[in-house]
């Protein structure tokens, strides 16, 4: 990533540098980069470096896949857990659980407006 940003950053001076030279300057500019990246020797390092990237990114993978998998069992037996002790601690069968206050559609708690006929609160 820090290459990358150093690349285009290379990029950028030499765009501004060949605009402000002129487009006699920048296609200069634009050959020796050429020349550069074209040589053998850069393309030989280009080429390592790709290699290592997908030998990383392979490892890192599996890696990745491992700890997720580790992860989601671990999540998992958490849940189990968790419904296990709510299973425990739910009220006994019969028993009626605490329930909330309704209200109507139109009524709103401490509130002295009414619906109309036409459902509207004026």
């Amino acid at each position: 990533m820090r290459t990358r940003a150093t690349f285009l950053s290379g990029m950028a001076v030499g765009y501004v540098l060949g605009a402000r030279a002129g487009r006699e300057r920048y296609e200069q500019i634009r050959r020796a980069a050429q020349g550069i990246w074209q040589n053998p020797t850069v393309q030989q390092k280009v080429g390592d470096v790709e290699g290592k990237a997908a030998e990383t990114a392979k490892s890192t993978g599996h890696q990745l896949q491992e700890k997720a998998g580790s992860a989601a069992h671990s999540l998992l037996d958490t849940a189990k857990h968790k419904v296990a002790e709510v299973k425990e601690h739910r009220a006994p069968a019969g028993s009626r659980p605490a329930t909330t206050p309704t209200y109507e559609s139109t009524e709103l708690p401490g509130s002295r407006a009414q619906a109309g006929s036409n459902g509207r609160v004026d």
